[in-house]
């Protein structure tokens, strides 16, 4: 994939340092700044790709977290 601003870069949002991508706090502050509250839209994306992913899959992959106590309080 090539940016519009670098043309031979791989990343999507690339870094400062050459052949990095963009840090994570980075372009989260930038979107704060634009309105885009970072946590929210996180939090949407979440649920949006478990409504997307096979039922059993997910029910799996919860029971494992529960059996290894990974998850403290599930709602």
């Amino acid at each position: 994939m090539n940016t519009v601003t670098n043309s031979a870069s791989h990343w999507l949002f690339p870094g400062r340092r050459a052949g990095q991508p963009a840090r994570p706090d980075h372009l989260s502050a930038l979107l704060n700044e634009v309105g885009v509250p970072t946590a929210a839209a996180r939090g949407a994306a979440i649920r949006q790709q478990l409504l997307e992913l096979p039922a059993p899959f997910v029910a799996d992959v919860l029971q494992q977290r529960l059996e290894a106590g990974d998850l403290i309080r599930f709602s």
